[in-house]
């Protein structure tokens, strides 16, 4: 057992061996990240740093140009362009209209001739013996008259009741009335 003893212990240092350089290399590793990381983050603060006097002189020439210092602005030649005659329009075909529909006409009344009063002053036709006409036509033009003379319904009821014996005295004043456009 005794070399069973030594197997396991020569195992067992190689084995150390081998864990120790093993953290040896990783130490080694870590220290070169962190010196590489060192070296780039110096490397980006210098070239930030250079970075920003170059805009902090930027800034002092431009104030320095703005205030009148010793650096003048030359804008050189201004170009001014010419003018240009006011476009044209491209003739166009003249608008049509578009359609509308005929208006409808008012209905209008037909129209009635004037009446001829007879000879004897224009008095309406009557029974010689004191009885009413029942002369329909004569009815009507006389409710006409007395319409377009501006007479109420009532006074040419009244007219006609007085002087004619009609069947629809009523329609006929509702049809001259209506023609007459009262």
């Amino acid at each position: 057992m005794a070399d069973a003893e030594k197997i396991v212990h020569h195992v067992a240092e190689r084995v150390r061996e081998l864990v120790s350089e093993a953290e040896a290399r990783a130490a080694e590793i870590v220290r070169e990240a962190e010196a590489d990381a060192k070296r780039i983050r110096e490397r980006a603060e210098v070239e930030a740093r250079e970075r920003l006097d170059d805009v902090r002189s930027a800034l002092s020439d431009l104030e320095g140009r703005l205030k009148g210092g010793s650096a003048e602005v030359d804008p050189g030649p201004v170009t001014v362009p010419e003018p240009s005659p006011e476009p044209v329009p491209e003739p166009s075909p003249e608008p049509v209209p578009e359609p509308t529909p005929d208006p409808v006409p008012e209905p209008t009344p037909d129209p009635v001739p004037e009446p001829t009063p007879p000879p004897d002053e224009g008095t309406p036709p009557s029974a010689g013996n004191g009885a009413k006409s029942p002369d329909a036509v004569a009815a009507r033009l006389v409710a006409m008259n007395m319409a377009l003379e501006g007479a109420s319904r009532e006074e040419i009821e009244r007219a006609l009741a007085a002087d004619y014996e009609l069947d629809d005295s009523a329609g006929l004043i509702d049809d001259v009335l209506s023609k007459a456009g009262k």
